[in-house]
């Protein structure tokens, strides 16, 4: 089977889909030959347009709704959490791959990979400049920076949309929302927010105004079509927080991945440290 181009892991880096990166790195080291069978996770919502009527629309406002979102975006200064991924690729499917996130808010975040017995296999430090990567099994050590990523890729390297993918913040929250309008086929609300560089569609839950799930995509497809859609479940009030612990992923980059995955031990706000040891003796990568 073809591995995981090593250039596509910071593809989805880039994108600020670091979960896809894990599993896609972990594929890769493993040496993935054969899919091994997983129980995916059904999406939480799907983005079709319902044919009822608008009804309901008619009473929205913009400026409530967009109330709603910020105030269920998480505020946090320290965040950590366990995580089990299953992925399926091009290349294959990876089921159980567990994974150890820490993250101090626009400064760090620190990701350490162990999918068997343990056994720490990679560990990342993501900062708004740079990236660094340890490979323990090929005794390889990998720097990049932000810059030269964006450069590569030519697509928007934004380190705080990571941490809202990690976290399960709106990626996107302008002061205006577009395309506002009732889903009665999921007790939903649907709506758009638009920066210069994405276009975000969200479906938000009439009743608790939490995120159903959204779909982001890159505004300049001059150099192709990518999106990636997250759906979101098992909320769970955490720190005062309402937090989804259970997510499905959609990644679309000219191929498709997906991935489900499963938080646990979820903290905010606690101290916590993002160890990166020195490894002179490392090849350069």
């Amino acid at each position: 089977m073809r591995l995981i181009n090593r250039d596509n892991i910071f593809l989805f880096l880039t994108h600020g889909v670091i979960l896809m990166m894990i599993a896609g790195f972990v594929m890769t080291e493993s040496g993935c030959h054969t899919a091994k069978k997983i129980t995916k996770m059904v999406p939480v919502a799907s983005f079709e347009k319902s044919s009822a009527p608008n009804n309901e629309a008619k009473n929205l406002s913009s400026d409530f709704i967009l109330q709603k979102l910020k105030e269920n975006t998480i505020p946090f200064q320290t965040f950590s959490a366990h995580a089990k991924l299953d992925i399926t690729t091009p290349n294959g499917t990876q089921s159980g791959i567990a994974t150890y996130i820490r993250m101090q808010k626009d400064s760090v975040i620190w990701i350490s990979i162990r999918p068997v017995l343990g056994i720490e296999l990679v560990r990342i430090l993501i900062t708004p400049d740079s990236v660094k990567m340890i490979n323990f099994f090929k005794k390889t050590i990998t720097l990049r920076s932000a810059d030269s990523l964006q450069q590569l890729f030519r697509i928007p390297f934004d380190f705080s949309s990571l941490q809202d993918l990690i976290v399960g913040n709106p990626p996107v929250v302008t002061d205006s929302i577009d395309q506002l309008e009732a889903d009665s086929v999921h007790n939903g609300i649907s709506f758009s927010c638009q920066s210069p560089d994405w276009l975000c569609d969200y479906l938000m839950d009439a009743g608790n105004y939490l995120l159903l799930k959204n779909a982001l995509s890159q505004m300049d497809t001059s150099t192709g079509t990518r999106s990636a859609q997250e759906s979101f479940g098992e909320y769970m009030l955490i720190d005062q927080h309402q937090f989804s612990t259970k997510r499905h992923f959609v990644i679309q980059t000219g191929s498709e991945t997906t991935a489900d995955i499963k938080f646990s031990h979820v903290e905010f706000n606690k101290i916590i440290d993002f160890p990166f040891p020195e490894v002179n003796n490392f090849r350069r990568d």
